[in-house]
Order: structure tokens, then C-alpha cells, then sequence
């Protein structure tokens, strides 16, 4: 294993508060946990690394604003899973696992929408708790 060189950068957009350290060890450049908005679309947080040979290697996921999870929750699909499992409103934003692979020349960017269940599920528990609770409530009265 090499001698490991740390980087500190710094956007064009600040006095250099948001930038990221970059790790640079046997010819591939590291990434620790780089947070970053995507606009109106919502927010990415990234690790992982490219090497100067080429090769992409990044995790993380995207977390979509409120309104493109509400776009994304009346789709045809998506809109019809959340109303049957009752979880429409419950869900503010939608964070979706993230990999990004391949190459700098053909990279492979793949998204979990498993990730969508998953929380369409967290929402329906928390609904269901919710009832029970208040179901409790009544009883006791």
C-alpha cells in the first residue's frame, strides 16, 4: 500500500466551507461521504473513488425534494403501490440507494427503487403503530 495524499478542495461558489477531502493513494483519487445539491431534483451524498486508470466506483444515494416525491409518488406505478399500502402521505422524501460504476468513458449508474417499497413500508408500520395506538386510547375510555 502507498503513501496516502490528502487533498482539501474547495467550490468556486463559497469561501471554501463545502469542500471535500479527497484521498489520493495507489493510483485512484477517494471521496469520502461528498454531499451535494442536484438542484430542484434534491440532494446526492457520494463515496468511493475513480483511479487514473479510468475505473468509477461510488455509493450512496439521492434524496429527492418534497415536490419530486410527490411527482414520483402520483406516478402511475409508484402512486398505485403507495395508495394501496396507504403510505402516499406519510412519505416526505424518498431516498433512493445510488451506485455508480464502470468507467469514466461508459459509466453504469444504477438506482435502488426497491428503496421505494422499503419506505412506502416504514410509512404503513408508522401508520398502523399510529392506529393501534389511538384504537388503545379508546379503549381505556
Amino acid at each position: 500500500m502507498g503513501e496516502v495524499k490528502k487533498i482539501r478542495t474547495a467550490c468556486r461558489s463559497c469561501h471554501g466551507g463545502c469542500g471535500v477531502i479527497a484521498h489520493v493513494q495507489d493510483g485512484k483519487v477517494g471521496l469520502d461521504d461528498l454531499t451535494t445539491s442536484l438542484g430542484d431534483v434534491g440532494d446526492i451524498t457520494l463515496g468511493g473513488f475513480y483511479s487514473f486508470a479510468g475505473n468509477l466506483k461510488y455509493d450512496g444515494k439521492v434524496t429527492l425534494s418534497r415536490a419530486w416525491t410527490q411527482r414520483l409518488m402520483k406516478s402511475d406505478l409508484i402512486g398505485k403501490l403507495g395508495g394501496l399500502l396507504g403510505g402516499n402521505s406519510s412519505i416526505d422524501r424518498i431516498t433512493l440507494p445510488l451506485v455508480i460504476g464502470g468507467t469514466v468513458d461508459k459509466p453504469s449508474v444504477t438506482i435502488d427503487a426497491a428503496g421505494i417499497a422499503d419506505q412506502l413500508k416504514e410509512g404503513l408500520q408508522g401508520q398502523a403503530k399510529d392506529l393501534l395506538k389511538g384504537l388503545k386510547d379508546k379503549l381505556k375510555k
